[in-house]
């Protein structure tokens, strides 16, 4: 199963713990189709995913309620970039989706909103059956935007750079 879903990069010296955007993707996309878990077992595990605490980031930037499974994660140099990253699945009503936005910067507050921003864009887009592989106009940095549809679920995928 890892190699199928390309997470054996994370056992390697200097890897320890990181995934990449499409790992989590794959890894999502696994739970949410049952693939190598039972049936029971993937949505025992999307559930957990669903309680987490952290609220910010992905969940900000959906209506309170909207049920999100997601993983995130927080990395720190002291006295350097750190990196920040939600990634998971928002189940908007009959058309749950899948985003995943990694951030980079030095400001944690900044690199929360901007993911927060990404997810209410992806959300509104969502709910107008809008779907666009252009950036926000209204978000003035550097980063790429990309979209990806597969199948049962929209894969919403973005990199930021904040300096």
């Amino acid at each position: 199963a890892f190699l199928d879903i390309g997470t054996m990069g994370i056992m390697s010296t200097g890897n320890i713990g990181r995934l990449s955007m499409q790992s989590y993707t794959n890894l999502f996309g696994i739970l949410y189709g049952a693939g190598y878990l039972s049936d029971s077992m993937s949505q025992l595990a999307l559930q957990l995913l669903s309680e987490s605490t952290y609220k910010d980031a992905l969940v900000a930037g959906v209506p309170a309620g909207t049920r999100v499974a997601h993983k995130f994660g927080f990395y720190n140099v002291p006295h350097e970039e750190m990196e920040l990253h939600d990634c998971g699945i928002v189940y908007y009503p009959h058309a749950p989706y899948g985003i995943c936005i990694m951030t980079e910067g030095t400001d944690f507050g900044r690199l929360s909103a901007v993911i927060a921003h990404l997810s209410n864009v992806t959300y509104t887009s969502v709910q107008k059956g809008l779907f666009t592989n252009e950036p926000p106009d209204d978000i003035s940095m550097k980063y790429s935007y990309a979209l990806l549809g597969i199948g049962f679920m929209l894969i919403i995928g973005a990199l930021i750079y904040l300096w």
